[in-house]
């Protein structure tokens, strides 16, 4: 299988420093104009209508079993975070791009170790905005998986090491909807507390990354 390509993204932006972020138009879709404007950028550029998703995907209603927070600054992200997770936090981000956009096989892939059930996990996107934005979540039934690649280059096979994270949603309809996404690139970065794990999950991973990679 093919790998996306994970390659940083140049519409990736670093935050604003908190004092400046304070005083720059509120983060709402109400205040889009004012805030193209301050930043001298065009309303019809690509980068305005990233903006407008960015904020529509900020401002959209969560299920009941979901918490979400888009943040512009360190400070206010790292205050999400603590707010769901207290102190005991541990930071997951991948920054390789090996395997970008190349050939792959998955040989192996297990439960995540030493998480323990009773606490939440807290995933965090970068979005795209002339300055750093980021969508944090946490989804109550998630689990988390480790897994190894042997990426295919001229000179022969390359290992990495990669995680994964699924989440579980009612579908209003008494079933479930999942969603499985691996950390790579400048992509996602993960908090963990405690979560448990199962088997039955860790089979369906296999699949999705076998067929959405």
């Amino acid at each position: 299988m093919i790998l996306t390509d994970f390659s940083p993204s140049k519409y990736l932006m670093s935050f604003l420093p908190s004092e400046l972020a304070e005083v720059m138009p509120t983060f709402s879709s109400e205040n889009v104009s004012q805030i193209l404007k301050v930043l001298s950028i065009l309303s019809e550029s690509n980068m305005s209508r990233n903006m407008v998703s960015t904020l529509q995907m900020c401002e959209e209603k969560v299920e009941e079993e979901e918490v979400k927070r888009c943040s512009t600054s360190v400070e206010g992200m790292l205050e999400f975070i603590l707010s769901l997770l207290g102190s005991d936090v541990d930071l997951l981000s991948d920054m390789s791009v090996v395997g970008s956009g190349q050939q792959v096989v998955v040989t192996k892939a297990s439960e995540r170790e030493n998480i323990v059930e009773g606490k939440l996990l807290v995933v965090c996107h970068n979005f795209v905005f002339p300055y750093g934005v980021t969508y944090c979540h946490s989804i109550k039934r998630s689990e988390v998986f480790d897994f190894q690649l042997e990426v295919m280059q001229d000179n022969g096979k390359v290992k990495r090491n990669a995680t994964a994270v699924c989440h579980y949603l009612s579908d209003g309809a008494g079933g479930n909807q999942t969603a499985c996404h691996p950390i790579y690139g400048e992509i996602a970065r993960y908090y963990f507390g405690r979560l448990s794990l199962s088997v039955a999950s860790y089979y369906y991973l296999i699949w999705i990354l076998l067929i959405t990679i």
